[in-house]
């Protein structure tokens, strides 16, 4: 499986915070990247809502053929586009919110990023091959 730089993210709301979902990098240049446009798009005054990293420097994390595909079709789309301000952070990174996806670590120590989309997809496979090995009434 690749690996890819996950960075979990925290919401502040004046005085209270919770889990914000991840980004996920290609690199660990991406994510700098991808956190210093980030902030270069807050007003200079705090506002009273806004993400952060909780941890900047992120962690590897295993992640589907898929996934990492979408990362690279992404990157690849975004890197010529300088007019659109969404693009700039997508040429550095994907954002995944709240239940979009999960960290899981398997009982050998293996942490992987598990898209909702992925789970979906598989779900899915998995009631067709079900399907598929259903005898067809006669």
């Amino acid at each position: 499986m690749p690996l890819i730089l996950v960075i979990e993210w925290l919401e502040s709301d004046e005085g209270w915070q919770r889990p914000d979902g991840y980004s996920l990098h290609l690199s660990e240049e991406d994510a700098k990247n991808y956190i210093k446009e980030y902030w270069a798009r807050m007003p200079k005054d705090v506002p009273c809502e806004y993400s952060r990293p909780v941890d900047p420097r992120g962690f590897l994390c295993e992640c589907s053929e898929s996934l990492y595909a979408e990362l690279l079709e992404t990157k690849e789309k975004h890197s010529n586009i300088s007019d659109r301000p969404l693009s700039l952070l997508q040429r550095w990174g994907l954002r995944r919110w709240g239940n979009d996806g999960k960290i899981q670590e398997s009982a050998t120590g293996t942490i992987t990023f598990v898209d909702k989309d992925e789970e979906q997809r598989k779900k899915k496979l998995e009631n067709e091959e079900l399907a598929d090995s259903v005898p067809s009434p006669s």
